[in-house]
């Protein structure tokens, strides 16, 4: 009696455990639906019939609800640019798409970025640090985030490639550019939220914040 108890419950909580996966996804998908009708409901048609921004951004915008953005646990924070996470049950270095924060620590890379930048080596570092504390302000150790690929999801060193998102739904990505501790760099073929890290860094050179102060 005792054993089949034991059974049931586990089948109760394996059912639970499904249903709120199944919530999750329903929530991803009616968020991302919103994004994919935005961009249709936007859409002009041109004297030549043609829709600006053209059918195919509305189509690659719609494609993106069997995109499912994916659940991630921070492990710790590495630095201005980069976090390790655990996913899909395995520990990964996970590189913010887009952005390149200072270095923060003295090496060859630090000494790199400030004979590029003409800024001094420890104002260098310093900004590093910020960028890194920054972070640690948004999450913290067993935080669940969200993660979004784009077209490459690794890089030559194997780290993983992703948007993070908060929970409060804004990318961490975009606000550590907004808040001035990171520049914009050329993502490849990685251009999902490129306009949205630009129009970011624009404001913080605006407002001369971080980097630009």
């Amino acid at each position: 009696m005792i054993q089949l108890s034991s059974i049931r419950l586990r089948f109760i909580f394996a059912a639970i455990f499904i249903l709120l996966n199944l919530t999750l996804q329903a929530e991803n998908t009616i968020n991302l639906s919103k994004d994919a009708s935005t961009v249709k409901d936007n859409a002009v048609v041109q004297a030549d019939g043609s829709l600006s921004p053209p059918y195919d951004a509305v189509l690659q915008a719609q494609d993106t609800l069997f995109e499912a953005r994916k659940f991630a646990v921070i492990v710790r924070v590495v630095d201005g640019d980069t976090i390790k996470v655990n996913y899909g049950g395995k520990n990964e270095y996970l590189k913010l798409i887009g952005i390149n924060a200072p270095e923060n620590r003295l090496s060859r890379k630090a000494k790199s970025e400030a004979i590029a930048s003409g800024e001094n080596l420890l104002t260098i570092v310093s900004i590093g640090i910020d960028a890194e504390r920054f972070i640690e302000s948004h999450v913290k150790k067993g935080d669940i985030v969200t993660v979004e690929f784009d077209i490459e999801t690794k890089n030559a060193n194997g780290m993983l490639l992703g948007y993070v998102f908060l929970s409060d739904g804004k990318m961490l990505n975009e606000e550590i550019v907004r808040a001035g501790y990171a520049n914009i760099v050329n993502g490849h073929r990685n251009m999902k939220y490129q306009q949205k890290l630009i129009k970011a860094y624009k404001e913080a050179k605006v407002f001369k914040r971080g980097l630009w102060e």
